[in-house]
This record gives C-alpha cells, structure tokens and sequence, in this order.
C-alpha cells in the first residue's frame, strides 16, 4: 500500500460550486439551497451543497473555509444523492433537520429522539453541525450533532469508539471511490472486548490494528504528544473512545482513503498543500496475523516472519515455502502444576488484545502472579509504560499479530514450559520468572520538562521551602498527583555520585513518616551549541539559530562524526553532505556500521530535514514545529539551499572564525 500515499492526497478534495453568505445557522425561516451556505462563526468551516469529482450528483456536505484545496469533511446523504439541483436544508415539524428533494421527499434527515419549540441547526468552528434548541447552547442538550457521525474523516474533538450506555458506535467509513461519497469496503473501528484496540477491516475481515494503548499512544503508531498535538484514550464503565486536538493554529485531519488506508494529513499555509504526516498500515508486518499464532513479524529480517523463542513452526514445509498462516507451536508443553516460567521479549507490538484481561492498578509483579497462578494465562505486561510502567495486562489464549519494532514497542513477558529456562530461572536479564530472585532497585526517571511542568518552571510560587543541598518545591503532575521536588543547587558541594546515592538510599527507606520517593531526574547541565552564521557573523539570534544547531547535530548523529573534527577533501560536514545530497549519494554519509541496520529510507529523510535545518538564510529555515512534523511524516519535502558555514576546511577551521567576506 506504499505506493498509493501520495495519490490519495486527492480522494477527499472536491469543487464547492457556491458563494456562501455569512449565517451560520439554519432555522425554520432560513434554509440552505444550491445558490448559498452557511459558515461557523470564525470562519473555519461551510456547509452546503457540491459534486465531488466529475460526478454530476449533488451532496450536502462540510468542508474548510480559509483552505484553497477544497477538503470535505462530512457528507449527510451518502447514500442517496440528489440529481439535480432542486435539494432544500430546513427544519421541518416537529423540528427536525431534514433534506428536502424537489418534490417534497425526504432525501435524508438529523436522527433526533426529541424536539424543542425553537429547533435550529448550526455550524460549529470545530466543523460539527449540532442541531439544537436555539437558546441553549450546552454541548450535553444538544439533540443530534454529526461528530456522531463521522464518515471518512476525523477532525479534532471528534471521538472515535462506542458509548456503552446509549448503544452509538462512532467509526470511520470509507467511500466507495473520488466521486462516490457512499460507503465503501473499508471501516475503521473501536474493538471494545478485553482490552479496547482499534481495526481496520474490509467487510469482516481484519487488515490491521493498532494494539492497545499504553498511556503514550498505540503501539503501531508514533503520533506522541506534543505541543501542537494530543491524543486520548478515554475508558469508562460507560463510554470507550479516541480523540485528538491541535493547536489552533495547526490544521489536522484523519482520513480513511476509499483503498483503505488511514492517514493523518497536516496543512501547510507556506505552501498551501496537505502534507501526508502518517499512514497506517506502513509495511507488510503491519498486515494482520501475517506471521499466524505464536509467530513474530520483522520487518528487517528476511523473510519477515519467525516463530518466538522456545516455540517451533507448526508445518515446517509450509514455512520453508512463505506459507505462515498455521503459526507456531510450543517446543515443550506448559506444566502449570509443576511450575511455568516467562521469557521477556523486548520492543514489541502486543498481541490482539481480544481475549485479554486487564487491572489499572496492579503492579508489574502482582500482575506476574495473577498470570502464573492462572494455567490459561499464556502472557502478561504493564498496562501503562509511564513513570516505569505500572497496570496489569494478561491474555487468556493463542498469541496472534506480533511485531517487533526498533522504537515505541513494549516489553512482554510470554509463558514457557520452566525446563525450557534452565540455568536461567535464577539469574537472567531475559528471563522474568516467580523463582528469579529479588532484583535491584528500579525507580522512574523523569523528564527534566515533565518535573519543570509541574512546578510552574520552578516558580517562586511553588517554592516550599530550601535545604542545605537546594530548593523544594510542590508540583502536579499531569495525572492530578501532588509531588515535591528537590532541585540540586549548582551552588551545592554535593556532586552527581552523592546525588545518585542519596536517590537509591532514600528510595530503600520505609517509614511512617516518610513520604514514598516516586522517581528522580538526572540531567546533565546544558551543552555548547554550534552558532548559527547570522549569530557568528551578525551578533544576531532567534529561534532559527537553535534549528541550525539542531541540524548540525543531527547530520553529526547519521554519520557519527562530529563537525568540528570532520574533514573531506578539505570540506566540513555540513559540505560534505550537501555534497553527496547534491550527488544523490546520501547513503554514503550514513555511520557505515549502522547501514544495514537502520531503516534507510528514515535515516536519508533525516538527512533532508538535517540540511533544511542549517541553511544560510534563517529564514529558509523550518521552524521546530515544523521539523517535528517534517521527522514524524512521510510527505514530500522541500528542496534545500546550500548551508550555512559551507566553507572548505583551510578557510574556515573553528566554525565561529568567520568574516561577512568569507560567508557563502
């Protein structure tokens, strides 16, 4: 499906054949017909009718206002168009939102269970069309809303998954193609058995998943939040649901294609395109249970597919020839009564979770024992990775649609017969077992951002108080949790050794009176960073010059050289590789013992978005956000202009040396 990314850029993109006026809501005595629209308050989105593609049916849908690339969102008749021009939005008795076809037919209507004397019907800023009394504004009254409703897209604040109270599954459809809104093979859905996961399938059938959420996000995905982008898996007795937000001014969606492909596409004012940030599935280990039961998918071996440790293919034959579909088999039975053992696997992306059990609060080895002492249970691991992983998740049958992947998988500790550990139940860094012994201490480290966060950038205000070693100060973490933190003073004799014997001596101490120490931050003071040439030359700064050292240290990171020592006939690094960039030669900047184990096509993009990074002109440079985005997606990139410092090493030694003359 790699090959269908960039073509699909246009699936959702139609002509909007009218010129709106400036209502943004639809009543009794007024209606939407072929000659105007309505449009949100703040302008972001309109609503009226069009004809995507060449068809020559008419549609009522929802689509961006300030885009140039007509994007439609949300279409209300898809299965019932109309054939001409005669359809009329109105509200009808009992108030009720309905689409009216030129004889009086109703073509489609708001599925509403009440009314109220003054119904209307409004276009919110978010993109949603809710359907209201038109003196109450509160978001719990309203009668029926479309986010309920969503068709091939997801816009921010949608949720995605199902309420338990009410029965409303909310899932993406595709369309049947470009220029048939109607629903098509493709769905998109929440799987609420045993632990909530996400699927795409084609009529019944499974494609892909994501695996359960881990605290951080889907295991398939890398979609971490971020300043300008979040993400929520919300679980209730009542309600399971997915959701994102944006920063206001980031403009974000996702889409299921009518080839079935989910995407995530940014737009780009600069360049007043939809740039491609993400698409699942990726690669062909993405493809459900490729590898059958007990099997482990890699998308750098070849082939792709081998059995777990301890564990052997079911049909030898049919594996020798790529036939994995029968999976694998256990070596050596499970002997629960005379005691079972688990190996730990490392990076992985959790098996289907739909006969699985989970407890949010048990610990990691209240979980091991939940896991032994049940003989169906065949795997267990934390349910959330945060704060060193915390929350209980056991399944309860076959192992089905496992990968393993470099970053962002998830440790798993996987039932095996206690003969096939050996020497190992007693002693092993691979082996996780109920007869291993007591192991060191392990405590969570934290982020220096995190524990800034939570104490307003160690504001005075949160200052509780100061002690011979340094200020203490109260925080919040983002789960609500009251902390105090102690911060090491520069002033203070006391050293990173007597700080770390402090941490592990404190974090051994049980007492009444002692509050639980729940983590520490060991961050080494700030690093030079290389000067910008606008700074080296000009004196002058801005938040561009922090992109060019970023850049400098990511081209430092692929080749594994630093700047300052490397040296190609007589070029720096920063020449070097625009040199091989210009020469379609990019591979051979790459650190040579790492070629064949990197994903080149990742490395070489981080190259690109390297020499974006250090250009001359600061203000050809990508802002930070702008590099997230461009590192995370798999859009195309703009060309770049040669660097900054690009300067043969007998003209330019030292990197801060440099005349406005010798500047190029």
């Amino acid at each position: 499906m790699e090959g269908l990314k960039i073509p699909l850029l246009f699936s959702s993109l139609f002509s909007v054949l009218i010129v709106s006026n400036a209502a943004d809501t639809i009543t009794k005595t007024h209606t939407i017909n072929g000659s105007n629209t309505i449009v949100s308050s703040g302008g972001s989105f309109e609503m009226g009718f069009f004809s995507p593609g060449n068809s020559r049916n008419q549609y009522l849908g929802i689509w961006y206002k300030k885009i140039s690339v007509r994007t439609v969102v949300w279409v209300a008749n898809r299965e019932n168009p109309l054939v001409d021009s005669s359809g009329v939005i109105k509200i009808i008795d009992p108030g009720i939102l309905a689409l009216v076809g030129g004889t009086g037919n109703i073509i489609w209507a708001a599925n509403v269970t009440r009314s109220t004397q003054d119904t209307v019907a409004k276009i919110m800023d978010s993109g949603n069309l809710v359907v209201k009394d038109a003196n109450d504004d509160n978001p719990e009254h309203f009668l029926w809303q479309s986010f309920d409703y969503p068709g091939g897209t997801l816009l921010p604040g949608m949720k995605l998954g199902k309420n338990f109270v009410t029965g409303l599954e909310s899932k993406l459809s595709s369309w049947k193609s470009s220029d048939d809104p109607a629903e098509g093979e493709f769905t998109y859905w929440c799987d609420p058995r045993g632990y909530p996961q996400f699927i795409l399938s084609v009529n019944s059938t499974k494609l892909y998943r994501t695996g359960p959420w881990n605290g951080i996000g889907f295991s398939t995905t890398r979609d971490l939040n971020n300043p300008i982008y979040t993400s929520e898996l919300v679980f209730t007795t009542e309600e399971v649901y997915f959701s994102f937000e944006t920063q206001s001014s980031m403009v974000s969606r996702f889409d299921l294609s009518h080839n079935g492909v989910v995407q995530r596409w940014t737009w780009i004012d600069r360049t007043q395109e939809w740039v491609l940030y993400r698409t699942s599935p990726r690669d062909n280990c993405d493809n459900y249970n490729l590898c059958g039961v007990n099997g482990m998918c890699n998308v750098r071996n070849s082939p792709v597919c081998g059995c777990l440790s301890k564990f052997v293919p079911q049909n030898q034959t049919e594996w020798g020839y790529g036939d994995w579909s029968n999976g694998c088999v256990r070596r050596t039975p499970l002997d629960c009564q005379n005691g079972d053992g688990f190996l730990k696997y490392s990076g992985d992306l959790l098996p289907d979770t739909r006969y699985s059990w989970f407890n949010k609060i048990t610990t990691l080895r209240e979980c091991e024992k939940l896991c032994l002492d049940n003989c169906s249970c065949t795997a267990f691991t934390n349910l959330d990775v945060r704060r060193g992983g915390s929350g209980c998740l056991l399944w309860f049958d076959e192992l089905i649609d496992m990968k393993l992947y470099s970053e962002n998988g998830q440790d798993i500790y996987i039932r095996v017969a206690s003969s096939e550990l050996g020497n190992l139940m007693h002693n092993s860094k691979h082996c996780y077992t109920y007869k291993s012994q007591k192991e060191d201490l392990e405590l969570p480290l934290f982020d220096l951002a995190v524990i800034a966060n939570s104490t307003n950038n160690f504001s005075i205000n949160n200052k509780l108080g100061e002690g011979g070693f340094g200020p203490v100060y109260k925080g919040i973490l983002e789960e609500e949790e009251e902390i105090a933190v102690k911060r090491l003073s520069n002033n203070s004799s006391q050293g990173l050794d007597e700080f770390k014997n402090e941490v592990v001596c404190i974090a051994k101490l049980q007492h009444r009176n002692l509050v639980k120490l729940l983590g520490c931050c060991i961050q080494e003071e700030e690093k030079f960073g290389y000067m910008s040439p606008e700074y080296a030359v000009d004196g002058l700064f801005s938040i561009k010059s922090d992109v060019f050292s970023f850049g400098v240290l990511v081209l430092e990171i692929v080749s594994g050289k630093r700047n300052r020592d490397f040296f190609h006939h007589h070029l720096n690094l920063l020449g070097h590789a625009w040199r091989l960039y210009n020469e379609n030669r990019s591979l051979e900047l790459i650190d040579e013992p790492q070629r064949d184990s990197c994903y080149l096509t990742e490395v070489l993009r981080s190259i690109h978005v390297g020499l974006l990074c250090v250009q001359q002109r600061p203000e050809d440079r990508p802002t930070m956000s702008s590099v997230v985005l461009m590192l995370g997606g798999e859009g195309a990139l703009p060309q770049p202009r040669k660097p900054g410092f690009f300067a043969e090493r007998n003209l330019l030694e030292t990197g801060c040396s440099l005349s406005k003359d010798a500047t190029t």
